[in-house]
């Protein structure tokens, strides 16, 4: 039997601030038009959490960055934990890292 509070739901979001244009061209009848962006946008991904008993653990912010700065952490909810990679999501070394500090 496992405790309630050992059950995990998670969930990595990504926030852009950069969304670009709303309206797409296409010719007549293209089912799937793609879209290219050609500008750069930030990406910022967030781990939600909570455990089956309800308690919601801390979220786990991750910028699109070489470098993370001190000023980032500033300001967040208690507890956040905060790391960087190269595109803004979540890759192995993130996510054991989420895992080994917060799930655990």
């Amino acid at each position: 039997d496992v405790p309630a509070s050992n059950l995990l739901n998670y969930d990595e979001t990504n926030l852009a601030d950069d969304p670009g244009r709303k309206k797409n061209i296409a010719r007549r009848g293209h089912k799937y038009p793609e879209r290219i962006i050609n500008s750069t946008k930030a990406s910022t991904s967030v781990m939600f959490s909570a455990s089956g008993d309800g308690t919601i653990l801390p979220p786990y912010v991750v910028y699109k960055a070489q470098h993370l700065y001190e000023s980032w952490r500033e300001g967040g909810p208690c507890n956040s934990r905060y790391n960087r990679t190269k595109n803004g999501w979540f890759d192995l070394f993130t996510f054991s890292d989420w895992v080994e500090t917060v799930a655990m």
